[in-house]
């Protein structure tokens, strides 16, 4: 994968989870400068670098640098996000979400 695709991906992942590049460079232990010069590819980034950014963002290595479409984009987001609430939180959001697909299904039918 190129550089401008990592750049990219970070920065969608990034606003995806409502962060500025200051709250990313702040969680990933780097500069803001440096954050805003991956964003725009006009920086190489190091592995190190790629690692506090994957971390910060809640993903890994791999999901940065492997080709995805949105959709897969933001499964991923959404499930970090689920990771991080209580059991209760995520059966009651499984319960929202099977109602909204049963929903669909039948809207689709008719």
């Amino acid at each position: 994968m190129n550089q401008n695709s990592i750049g990219n991906k970070i920065k969608e992942l990034r606003t995806l989870q409502n962060l500025t590049q200051f709250e990313l460079a702040e969680k990933a232990n780097l500069s803001i400068s440096l954050i805003s010069k991956i964003e725009i590819q006009e920086e190489n980034i190091k592995i190190n670098t790629l690692k506090n950014i994957a971390k910060a963002l809640n993903t890994n290595i791999e999901s940065l640098l492997k080709k995805e479409d949105k959709h897969s984009l933001n499964e991923e987001v959404i499930i970090n996000k689920l990771n991080k609430l209580d059991e209760q939180s995520k059966k009651d959001i499984e319960k929202i979400i099977n109602q909204l697909i049963d929903y669909a299904i039948k809207k689709d039918e008719k």
